[in-house]
């Protein structure tokens, strides 16, 4: 793994995949997923971060298994967590973060170089109290600068359909505790199935694509957009972060 240089991360979220022969609403989710991993290595990451919605429907071990399978082929680090469309039990006990489990919830923190990447678990759409004191403990404690991976965006992101229907159901709470670190915060969702970054106060809050499908934010109803499935890459240094978007046709 690069340091001191610079850290480059991929990240992709909502691959939904669904079990052997199911109908994922006529999208081939494996297909989309496994060309993304061919495109992967060509990128040159240092780590992968994948951010929710593993499965389809509903976490299921034998999804977590075949995607894990898949996974064991890279030569770099892979982290994980949990969306709303997961099992964190399970999701955990298959990709080998067992360890990471607290209380069936699965969050942890990665440190590396200057940064402290902060992961948390949003999928029944909320957090336990127990993980909203470890989040409030790592952003006051912090001696690296803090970078936050979650599912669901902790702010409205004009995206109709899902503002109005699937938002973090304690945004007040999380927002309190984020826009409390006294600084500026990157954080890295999924969840909207649709490319954004938005600014809330301190928070930066950039939204990865989906590789199921897009939703299209200029309508109140549900909409695809006309758009491939798509990844972002994050490029840290010292000093700086930059990211982008890229789009598998």
């Amino acid at each position: 793994m690069k340091t001191d240089e610079h850290i480059k991360i991929i990240q992709v979220s909502d691959i939904h995949i669904g079990a052997e022969n199911e109908d994922t609403s006529g999208i081939d989710v494996r297909k989309n997923f496994l060309n993304f991993l061919d495109v992967l290595p060509s990128h040159q990451p240092d780590m992968l971060v994948i951010t929710g919605d593993l499965c389809f429907k509903n976490g299921q071990a034998d999804i977590y298994r075949w995607i894990q399978k898949q996974l064991d082929k890279l030569d770099f680090p892979v982290w994980i967590i949990p969306g709303n469309h997961d099992d964190s039990s399970l999701l955990a006990q298959n990709h080998g973060l067992e360890s990471h489990l607290k209380n069936g919830e699965l969050f942890y923190r990665v440190a590396l170089d200057n940064y402290s990447f902060i992961f948390l678990d949003t999928a029944p759409d909320a957090c336990s109290s127990a993980q909203y004191d470890w989040l409030e403990t790592q952003l006051q404690k912090a001696d690296r600068r803090p970078v936050i991976f979650m599912h669901h965006p902790p702010a409205y992101a004009g995206v109709p359909f899902m503002d109005n229907n699937y938002p973090f159901r304690e945004m007040e709470k999380m927002q309190e505790i984020l826009c409390a670190y006294p600084g500026n915060l990157d954080i890295f969702c999924g969840h909207y199935h649709s490319a954004r970054t938005v600014r809330y106060k301190n928070l930066a809050i950039h939204i990865a694509p989906s590789t199921f499908f897009q939703i299209d934010h200029r309508f109140e109803d549900f909409k695809m957009k006309d758009s491939p499935p798509g990844f972002r890459e994050i490029v840290f240094t010292k000093n700086s972060m930059e990211t982008c978007l890229h789009f598998m046709e």
